[in-house]
């Protein structure tokens, strides 16, 4: 064999062999750079996320799993939409706080298909599934800055039913009632009137917006993180899978968002967008007085009556309140806050089994929350929908006698 066809046939299986090796490798994945709440950063590409943590594959150490209260933010680096004068969009909240700008949306049945913006370069714009009952409101027009400002003064002084919103020129006129559902082709709606009776409205009509009082709800799913796409929305996820190329983000709320992948998506943010731990917090205090015999400290903060740190269950805490009963705790959060969350229980060094308390959550004066806990049960996570919540009520009611019964609120905070 001459040396030219030795080359050719090297050359050829060298292509082979290299093709293989393509086919065979998994398909390439975006870079991202993920920091911890200290400071510390990798870089490489996720590869899982549950409520609990992430697995990411580090270009420097491998694959790596890391406790998600830990995360700070996942960067990808994605450039996002930008909004300019010419871009008219209706932006969808959702009753978890999730926004999302569409271009369209119709209303079939009990769902709400949309069209989001469509993001920079040639990304594919996510697709949604939005069930109705996920909806608070729909601003049309949201790029224009009056219509944002009417609308907000709208949400703050609305009812108890449904709103269908005419803009005029004098500004908002709301048709109070019921939105029951949407027709086959989404364009029109049944809409119960407050006053009686249901009438079929072109959902054109609804030329200012729609607002839904959805019954608030007590308890939410915990949050994950918030999602930043590419298209400029922000989710509020409870669950993120990655599967075949395809990723899903399922809200709080219940709605799925579908995306090609990664490159769809700025950044996954852990903080959510500021925490206030109610250590730190403004609290306001009040205890009856000590009963003879029994010792009264109302309220430590981070640690226990020895002065080492929290436990539950074998697990330590580094942020909490020591709760005594009969102490009621108010908050101030100025509506500032998506959510409460925190872990109840008794502290392990208390030694009776069947001390107990009662802890009861309001905000506003709405109970969102009243169990007992005693010390023989595990420690109790909650997280509480807070939203729009002007003041946080804490009251730690005695259930018996005092047997040491004070109740730890571990990782008390709210968070936006």
């Amino acid at each position: 064999m001459s040396r030219p066809q030795m080359f050719s046939l090297l050359s050829l299986v060298g292509l082979i062999f290299l093709g293989l090796m393509f086919l065979g490798s998994p398909s390439p994945v975006t870079a991202a750079d993920l920091i911890l709440l200290s400071g510390k950063s990798f870089q490489g590409d996720v590869r899982a996320i549950t409520a609990s943590h992430v697995t990411f594959h580090s270009i420097a150490t491998g694959e790596i799993q890391l406790a998600t209260k830990e995360i700070l933010v996942i960067d990808f680096k994605n450039p996002g939409i930008t909004l300019t004068a010419g871009t008219t969009y209706d932006e969808i909240e959702l009753t978890d706080g999730s926004r999302i700008l569409v271009q369209a949306f119709a209303i079939k049945g009990k769902t709400v298909p949309v069209e989001l913006l469509p993001p920079p370069g040639n990304t594919k714009p996510g697709t949604a599934t939005i069930p109705l009952g996920t909806v608070f409101s729909v601003l049309r027009n949201a790029q224009v800055p009056d219509h944002r400002t009417q609308w907000k003064q709208l949400i703050a002084s609305r009812g108890k039913r449904d709103l269908f919103v005419i803009r005029q020129p004098s500004g908002l006129n709301p048709l109070p009632g019921t939105l029951l559902e949407g027709n086959e082709t989404g364009d029109r709606v049944t809409f119960e009137l407050e006053t009686g009776g249901q009438r079929q409205l072109p959902l054109s009509r609804a030329s200012g917006g729609l607002i839904f009082n959805q019954p608030p709800r007590s308890e939410i799913p915990p949050t994950i993180c918030q999602v930043h796409d590419t298209s400029g929305n922000i989710l509020f996820a409870q669950a993120i899978e990655l599967s075949d190329n395809q990723l899903v983000i399922r809200t709080v709320s219940g709605a799925n968002i579908r995306y090609p992948g990664w490159t769809s998506i700025r950044k996954l943010d852990f903080s959510q967008g500021n925490l206030l731990y109610l250590t730190d917090a403004p609290l306001n205090v009040t205890a009856p007085p000590a009963i003879l015999g029994e010792p009264r400290l109302n309220i430590l903060k981070n640690r226990y009556l020895d002065g080492t740190p929290l436990r539950l269950n074998n697990t330590v805490y580094e942020r909490g309140l020591w709760v005594a009963p009969g102490t009621v705790i108010t908050v101030p959060i100025a509506g500032e806050y998506r959510e409460f969350k925190a872990i109840l229980g008794i502290d392990d060094r208390v030694p009776v089994a069947e001390c107990a308390v009662r802890i009861v959550i309001e905000a506003d004066g709405r109970v969102l929350f009243a169990e007992t806990i005693a010390r023989k049960d595990p420690p109790r996570p909650v997280t509480l929908d807070v939203q729009n919540v002007q003041e946080l009520r804490i009251s730690v009611e005695p259930q018996g006698l005092y047997l040491g019964n004070h109740l730890t609120i571990a990782e008390a905070r709210v968070q936006k």
